[in-house]
């Protein structure tokens, strides 16, 4: 079975300064031999086999097909997707990297009415990629871990990096 490595929440903020999420859908990334976006959100899950070098980029892209729904870039997905399968896809195989730079380049551009709350696990090969976030201009907040406690299945070994302190959690 494979283990996520990271999860992007998708809805409202809630209070009066938007902090937390009201949350209407949850993409999981589920990475080991072959990577895939998990989509959960009212109906089926939907799952896409992203590409390897725009992995964050192609979650967001599912974001903005099935759950925000953006008019423009779902009649593009539609045209360019080859599978017409709804609920899965392969990115490598079912569309092609110049129709996918532009569903990319128009995602950037969307009115992205929602926060995000994207949390990285270590070793996620998104980890790198999160710089692309500069270019999207929905409300965001962006997760890392700052303390690990990890014990080796192998050798038992304890790894610990990073420190629970006050101030690390300052604001």
């Amino acid at each position: 079975m494979a283990s996520y490595t990271a999860q992007i929440l998708i809805g409202n903020g809630g209070g009066y300064n938007n902090e937390g999420i009201i949350p209407n859908g949850t993409l999981f990334l589920s990475e080991n031999s072959r990577p895939a976006w998990i989509l959960q959100y009212r109906g089926p899950k939907i799952t896409w086999i992203p590409t390897l070098d725009n992995m964050l980029e192609d979650g967001l892209l599912m974001l903005a097909i099935y759950v925000l729904k953006d008019t423009e870039i779902v009649e593009l997905a539609q045209e360019y997707f080859h599978n017409k399968e709804v609920n899965k896809a392969a990115l490598y195989d079912d569309i092609t990297e110049e129709h996918r730079q532009v569903l990319y380049q128009k995602s950037r551009s969307m009115a992205w009415k929602c926060k995000l709350i994207i949390s990285v696990f270590n070793y996620s090969h998104i980890h790198p990629q999160l710089s692309v976030l500069n270019d999207y201009p929905m409300d965001l907040e962006v997760c890392v871990p700052i303390f690990t406690r990890i014990r080796s299945r192998w050798d038992q070994q304890l790894k610990i990096t990073g420190t629970i302190s006050p101030i690390n959690l300052k604001r």
